[in-house]
């Protein structure tokens, strides 16, 4: 579903980007960006969830709590 709300996005930045105003623009490349983060913080987390169930879940939990930093360090840097 995000991935078509990203190819949505950029398409519509694209098709018509020459005649929107430059500010409506940014603001579509800023919705594209933090779109295109969240898949990839999915798709990483898909792969730790998937990697705790071969390994263990101890040792995967510390992956996980990182990557939830992370998230939240790079989701409020994307906000201000």
């Amino acid at each position: 579903m995000l991935c078509i709300v990203l190819y949505s996005i950029d398409f519509v930045r694209n098709f018509v980007g020459d005649i929107m105003p430059w500010n409506v623009s940014l603001w579509l490349l800023y919705l594209e960006q933090l779109t295109m983060f969240a898949v990839a913080t999915l798709i990483c987390y898909f792969f730790i969830t998937a990697a705790s169930k071969l390994v263990g879940k101890n040792r995967v939990k510390r992956w996980e709590l990182a990557l939830k930093i992370l998230m939240v360090v790079a989701y409020a840097m994307f906000t201000s």
